[in-house]
């Protein structure tokens, strides 16, 4: 045995462990010539009883059929479709026709696919294992074409699919899989064959979308008529502006503004400092790189989705998602709640086989597990048994090393559940948050949730109805509107994530399950003059100041934590979440508002270090609605130096953790927040540098230390009656004045130095 092998049998399969090839007797692809001509009709590229593919030589016909190299060629011409695509041109006729025979038929392979050995692969297949070029892995080769594999076959197959269902795709995968060399010969393929095409390479960082933009340029130079390269004749001249090496287009300029060519476009944009970098175009197809770790996933797709149709046709205009394991933090959570709800955020399904304890036919988006193109045979076909059993050998050399196996188990990672992990060290139970993540996902979950807006109900839409006219002095005013109620309203399958004119959120909140209302608990209207179940509800928020939304990836964050109300009911629970960072700062106070006011009028705490909002309740008349500053959190807290009557002191994050936490330990039961459970996953400590967008995080923190708060001051859930104008609040509250929202009594009445037991019913 020489030292270039390592010869192992595993299941009756011999493998050399330090290639991972399958050692059966075949000869590499590179070393196999065929030529076209001799192909025998009776070849066959699949075995049915191994499965397996096989002679996959044959899917590469203009490498491995040498004729066509002696193709003469200039670059006077080229071979194209007219915009229109109902004629074919050729500028400078002048070869022999069997040149030309051989160009047209390329041509066809590459837009419809090709089909040999009762095996067919898909046109961008056929495209990218004859045409194009990736870096060799042995040194001195240079680039080489790449050879079939059965994870290629599935992912060309998986695209042309959901074109054709006009859906998009997110794709779910391991590290070094080559799916940035796939991605980067499909925008190439777009710009090669589509007549004033526009392809986007979107990122959250600069270095993702370059990189895809980079390969896609070497796969196209390596076309060009200065290559000895077969592909020559689909060569285009290419454009850049000279300050925007981040675009480029097919295409030359003759004079002035005239512009010649196919004008096909390629963009590498970023968006971590601008969520609207991509809109404004008219894209055919988008790339969105490593989506786990782009904090506005969501809203970017919510810009771009709108573009991507055309009177509410696709025509094979996608947006495709590419994620990877271990290479998720900011984004994770919004790419976790696309990727197990396809149909809800337009995307491909395919049903969950990796997941375990899943419901069967339970779908999902589409995921590349760990042992795929791992333990590989000469034609590329994926050996799954052979794989895991390596796989799972790695990990067991970490040992005890909890560090190094979770992120093994992240980038090499065998369930969806695993990929979405996030490394790091989260202060609260992992192993029950996981658990949690599991059964939801065995559960539906998903239909635990519904996403929609709140809207003012005006005094306008009820002239005659009693609840308006018998208590005009309990409206409120917006914008010269006397406001009545507020209600409900979902939004239907496939349009969460839409986004309005202003590039915002449509449907920005989430509900796990509306508020309880005597007589009424689901009624999706409701009004102030309504009786509610006072205390029931309290609201938490973590907001900001600055109204930067496109160039800021930090959110505002409002939660919404149910108390106890009798043994029939659900309690101690998160029911109702809004998270976003829309165009104009007033529009998020006012969500967290709308939120409070659905809520039963609940009371919001929030935290003192961005001051504003607190002006905005003011202004509007909702002062009342302000949470006084939480005495079990300021017990035994010395060295705060915060003397406002509302919100909470930054300075007593540690209090809140601990709370939280423990919340976790006793009732991680009680969470179908499916992003809150995963940004629970990612969240550090405040002395970390990385706070791993932790804006959900904070403000559950914030609504359960003020149901925590409530507990201790005594204030029961009861059942309020219109008694002159008033709510009967136990302790303090409010009422409804000529003048808007008058406070009555003081919530910090009494002071408590005991604060054992905080947790206990």
């Amino acid at each position: 045995m020489g030292t270039k092998e390592k010869l192992r049998e595993i299941d009756g399969i011999v493998i050399n462990t330090l290639t991972n090839l399958v050692q059966d007797g075949t000869i590499p692809v590179s070393e196999r010539m065929y030529y076209g001509s001799q192909i025998s009709p009776n070849v066959s590229c699949y075995d049915e009883k191994k499965q397996k593919y096989r002679n996959v030589e044959l899917f590469s016909p203009a490498i491995y059929d040498q004729e066509h190299h002696a193709i003469p060629y200039s670059n006077k011409w080229e071979v194209y479709d007219d915009p229109d695509r109902k004629t074919r041109k050729i500028i400078a006729i002048n070869y022999p026709k069997k040149y030309l025979d051989f160009w047209y038929e390329e041509r066809r392979r590459c837009m419809e696919g090709y089909k040999v050995g009762g095996v067919f692969i898909q046109g961008a297949h056929y495209w990218y294992l004859n045409y194009w070029r990736i870096k060799a892995k042995s040194r001195g080769k240079g680039y080489i074409p790449p050879y079939f594999l059965d994870l290629d076959k599935e992912f060309f197959d998986l695209v042309e699919e959901a074109r054709k269902t006009e859906k998009n795709i997110m794709m779910l995968k391991r590290r070094q899989i080559g799916f940035s060399e796939k991605v980067a010969a499909l925008v190439a393929y777009e710009y090669t064959f589509f007549p004033a095409s526009e392809s986007l390479i979107v990122a959250g960082l600069d270095s993702y979308s370059m990189n895809t933009s980079a390969k896609c340029k070497t796969g196209l130079d390596a076309l060009s008529p200065n290559k000895a390269n077969a592909g020559r004749p689909f060569y285009k001249r290419r454009s850049a502006g000279k300050d925007k090496p981040e675009e480029f287009w097919s295409g030359y300029r003759v004079g002035v503004g005239v512009a010649k060519g196919y004008e096909s476009k390629v963009f590498a944009i970023t968006t971590k400092d601008n969520s609207q970098a991509a809109s404004g175009k008219s894209p055919t197809l988008v790339i969105m790189e490593e989506a786990g770790i782009n904090p506005l996933l969501m809203k970017v797709y919510g810009m771009i989705r709108p573009s991507i149709a055309e009177r509410g046709k696709k025509d094979g205009r996608i947006v495709i998602f590419i994620g990877t394991g271990g290479e998720m933090s900011k984004g994770v959570g919004q790419m976790m709640t696309m990727f197990y709800n396809p149909e809800r955020y337009d995307l491909l399904s395919v049903e969950n086989e990796w997941d375990e304890n899943i419901t069967p036919g339970t779908m999902s988006a589409c995921f590349f597990p760990a042992w795929k193109y791992y333990v590989m045979d000469n034609d590329g076909n994926s050996y799954k048994d052979q794989g895991l059993i390596l796989l799972k050998e790695e990990r067991a050399k970490l040992g005890n090393n909890k560090k190094d196996l979770h992120e093994e188990k992240t980038q090499m990672p065998f369930t969806p559940t695993e990929a979405f992990s996030v490394s790091g060290l989260s202060p609260f139970n992992t192993e029950k948050l996981l658990r949690q993540r599991k059964k939801l996902l065995a559960e539906n979950w998903d239909e635990k949730q519904q996403w929609g807006n709140l809207e003012f109900i005006y005094a306008a839409e009820h002239k005659s109805d009693d609840k308006v006219d018998k208590k005009k002095d309990v409206l409120f005013r917006d914008k010269g509107s006397n406001i009545v109620g507020i209600r409900w309203v979902p939004a239907a399958p496939g349009e969460v994530g839409e986004v309005d004119s202003d590039g915002d959120l449509k449907y920005p909140y989430l509900v796990i399950e509306h508020p309880e209302r005597p007589g009424e608990s689901d009624s999706f209207e409701f009004f102030f003059t309504d009786e509610i179940f006072d205390s029931l509800y309290g609201a938490g928020t973590d907001s900001y100041d600055k109204p930067k939304a496109p160039t800021s990836d930090s959110l505002g964050s409002c939660s919404i934590f149910k108390g106890y109300r009798n043994a029939n009911s659900t309690s101690n629970m998160f029911v109702a979440r809004v998270t976003w960072r829309p165009s104009k700062i007033e529009k998020f106070y006012a969500s967290t508002l709308k939120l409070c006011l659905y809520y039963n009028m609940c009371q919001n705490l929030i935290e003192w270090s961005n001051v504003n909002i607190f002006d905005y309740y003011k202004n509007m008349g909702f002062e009342p609605l302000l949470k006084e500053r939480p005495l079990i959190t300021y017990a035994n807290v010395k060295n705060s130096k915060i003397a406002n009557k509302f919100g909470i002191d930054p300075n007593t994050k540690y209090v809140w953790e601990e709370h939280y936490a423990t919340y976790i330990e006793e009732n991680f039961f009680n969470m179908y927040d499916f992003e809150s459970i995963t940004r629970a996953l990612a969240y550090r400590k405040t002395t970390s540098k990385d706070k791993h967008n932790c804006d959900v995080t904070i403000s559950n923190m914030l609504a359960l230390e003020h149901m925590l708060d409530n507990r201790h001051l005594g204030i029961e859930v009861e059942q309020t009656n219109e008694m002159n104008n008033e709510f009967n609040y136990p302790i303090g509250g409010f009422v409804h004045g000529k003048n808007g929202i008058e406070s009555v009594g003081n919530y910090f009445n009494e002071a408590y130095e005991d604060l054992d037991g905080f947790y206990t019913d």
